[in-house]
């Protein structure tokens, strides 16, 4: 059967959610030996709600040169996602994630994309661009950076051993952060760790919307990835 995009679903419309881990085979038939996830819907006849986001962009009358210590954004959402199915991993999520975010260094501001990762770099044979620019704002250069970091992690969280997801944050993070130093003038902080940290925690429930059967296990290995950066100070 093809797995289900969970990102379809709006939270607002789902009741609750049933995690059967084992035995549902009877039930459910053969593609279910290893748990089912019910996602039940809310089925209320009369009522609704209306959720909209409004923002500007403003240069003027911003300090470039103030200390900026805001964080990445979108934590809270990804932990309220996990708290119904794993309320364990949710709390000790949030035990690491307000360790990372009291690891975050005063520094420069700049325009960050906000969401980056590889396959949102379009090329034409010239020149690079970006797309997908609906979480731009003013942050901490090395946001995107940290947010190319955690992309990269997701693809390797199934793959065991030094190629897994620890192992291919280490070995890229000197060279983003040569290119980063290459065409950044400004000065640097040395919350690297955190920060991606704080990425990787905004995408902990990717492993539950991607449908992967050993969902659970994915979603453990990326909060221990999360404590693992959450003290780390890289300098820039």
């Amino acid at each position: 059967t093809n797995p289900v995009d969970f990102n379809t679903i709006p939270l607002s419309a789902v009741a609750r959610i049933e995690v059967l881990r084992d035995g549902a085979g009877a039930q459910y038939g053969s593609d279910a030996i290893a748990g089912v996830v019910n996602i039940i819907l809310d089925e209320r006849k009369a009522g609704g709600e209306l959720t909209t986001e409004l923002g500007a962009f403003h240069t003027k009358g911003v300090d470039r040169a103030a200390p900026c210590v805001e964080p990445p954004s979108g934590t809270h959402r990804a932990l309220r996602a996990l708290e119904p199915v794993l309320p364990g991993a949710a709390d000790a999520a949030a035990d690491i994630e307000s360790t990372a975010r009291g690891s975050l260094r005063p520094g420069p501001v700049g325009l960050v994309h906000g969401d980056l990762s590889l396959d949102q770099v379009v090329a034409d044979g010239h020149d690079l661009g970006l797309i997908d620019l609906d979480r731009v704002r003013l942050g901490n250069p090395l946001d995107d950076v940290a947010s190319l970091l955690a992309a990269a992690a997701l693809t390797r969280l199934a793959t065991p051993g030094a190629e897994g997801a620890a192992g291919l944050v280490a070995r890229l993070r000197e060279p983003l952060l040569a290119g980063h130093a290459s065409t950044w003038s400004g000065p640097a902080t040395d919350d690297l760790g955190p920060r991606t940290a704080l990425a990787l925690l905004s995408r902990a429930a990717e492993p539950f919307r991607s449908g992967h059967p050993r969902w659970p296990d994915l979603t453990a290995e990326l909060i221990a990835l999360v404590a693992e950066q959450a003290g780390l100070q890289v300098a820039a």
